[in-house]
């Protein structure tokens, strides 16, 4: 935390983040090296030299030398102590500088050591959290696409059954044609005084009849394939059974004019063909009801 201008305080980048600052580590009074007893004995045995010399020198009575010399001397030797204990103390401190700088180290080695962790862990966390949202947006767009396949897909099949719906219409309407050439086609053989004669007249017709029933019923299934909806399946069916009452009539209409030279009975073929496109017009009408995307 650190105050601003306005003496607010804010949290600083590391904080904001999760991050706890480093500490700086001050040594304290109690962490610098204490006193022992050995220097303690240091200054007894300078203060005993020095009371010893200067009771030898003024108080004994002991005349070796001038007082000069051995004033000098004494001087000279408390310097050489005095220097070899300043020697003694600084090699000492300096050990013990070495070990508060190398625990001071240690410290600052580790706090930077949770630093790193601490930032270690907060950019996982940040990476896990965008990789989490990259996954949820991916599983978003992922649904969606999904969706508009699906959508599409339909909209292709129900396109893909209308155009059979549309095929379908006209090979009913091809054949129902062809039903009205056989009754116009019979009419006119009912002359021919042969039977064979009558027979051979109708056949060609009777040929493109059966293909274009064929043609009719393929068309049909296809169309059932294009769909899953049951009135849709329904409608068709009733397509297929009224396309079925063509070829009854067709035969008893044909065995009459071959065999009885008479013209046949053409309301059967004709009600066939009414019913055929009827059901054929409903079943266009259902599929625009039902397929709404298929027929926008």
């Amino acid at each position: 935390m650190t105050p601003n201008e306005d003496g607010e305080v804010s949290a600083t980048p590391e904080e904001a983040r999760g991050i706890t600052p480093p500490q700086t580590v001050v040594p304290s009074a109690s962490q610098r090296r204490p006193w022992t007893l050995r220097d303690t004995g240091w200054i007894a045995l300078g203060l005993t030299s020095g009371g010893f010399a200067s009771w030898l020198l003024i108080f004994s009575g002991w005349e070796i030398g001038s007082k000069a010399e051995w004033f000098s001397g004494v001087a000279s030797f408390g310097a050489v102590a005095v220097a070899l204990w300043q020697s003694v103390v600084i090699r000492q401190q300096a050990k013990a500088d070495a070990a508060e700088a190398a625990k001071r180290f240690g410290d600052e080695l580790k706090a930077a050591k949770d630093r790193t962790i601490q930032e270690v862990q907060a950019a996982e966390q940040r990476t896990q959290k965008e990789l989490d949202a990259a996954n949820e947006r991916h599983g978003i767009e992922m649904e969606q696409q999904r969706e508009i396949a699906r959508i599409q897909r339909i909209h292709l099949r129900e396109q893909e059954f209308k155009l059979a719906l549309i095929r379908v219409s006209r090979a009913a309407t091809a054949y129902t044609h062809e039903l009205a050439t056989l009754v116009e086609t019979g009419s006119r053989v009912v002359a021919m005084s042969q039977r064979q004669e009558r027979a051979d007249a109708l056949r060609p017709v009777s040929k493109r009849l059966g293909a274009l029933m064929d043609d009719l019923s393929v068309e049909i299934a296809g169309a059932h394939m294009l769909t899953n909806n049951d009135r849709l399946h329904d409608a068709l069916d009733r397509v297929n059974a009224e396309a079925m009452r063509g070829p009854e009539g067709e035969i008893q209409y044909r065995n009459t004019v071959i065999m009885a030279g008479q013209v046949g009975n053409e309301a059967p073929l004709f009600m066939a063909m009414e019913a055929l496109h009827r059901v054929i017009g409903d079943a266009r009408r259902l599929a625009g009801e039902v397929l709404v995307t298929g027929w926008d």
